[in-house]
């Protein structure tokens, strides 16, 4: 793939991130000094009405959920599921995943080596599309290079024990 080739998939990428970050730079200039400076009084409102500091609302320890990730369909590549564990239908599971979100599954079938993580594999010039498979799907924990004995036409996605867990199949 030559630059201009990369040039011409990405750019609509670029425009629509600078157009979001100058928004979001409007909003601030427009929203941003509406900010009061704390008075006595703010500090009496965090108080109880006899002066006591109210007991905090227990709302949890985690973190509230982060807002999904859609890859731009410009980076969405065709997909080779392997599944690396004793599962069974844990490829087909993974494809229903990746078609949900948008992606090609042409292929699914087993893996006989040894992953410890669910690993997507990229050949060269497809390193972007797996980043943005990967920031889609955070269950995929490894994004490398392809290896020997994978395709080198497509990204390669190979599901592990760690994949199973977290969707909840064991086997």
């Amino acid at each position: 793939m030559t630059v201009r080739e990369r040039f011409d998939r990405v750019w609509p990428s670029l425009v629509a991130l600078l157009g979001t970050v100058a928004v979001v730079a409007g909003l601030l200039v427009l929203f941003g000094g509406d900010v009061e400076p704390s008075g006595p009084d703010d500090d009496a409102a965090a108080q109880g009405t006899d002066g006591a500091t109210p007991a905090p609302i227990d709302e949890g320890t985690s973190a509230p959920p982060a807002a999904p990730v859609t890859a731009p369909p410009e980076l969405r590549e065709d997909v080779a599921i392997l599944n690396a564990t004793d599962v069974t239908g844990l490829a087909a599971r993974a494809e229903e995943q990746l078609v949900a979100g948008g992606w090609s599954v042409p292929a699914i079938d087993t893996y006989g080596g040894d992953l410890a993580e669910t690993t997507i594999f990229y050949p060269e010039g497809m390193e972007e599309s797996a980043q943005a498979l990967a920031a889609q799907f955070p269950v995929i924990k490894q994004v490398s290079p392809t290896i020997a004995g994978l395709t080198t036409e497509r990204l390669v996605l190979i599901v592990a024990a760690d994949y199973a867990e977290a969707v909840g199949t064991t086997g």
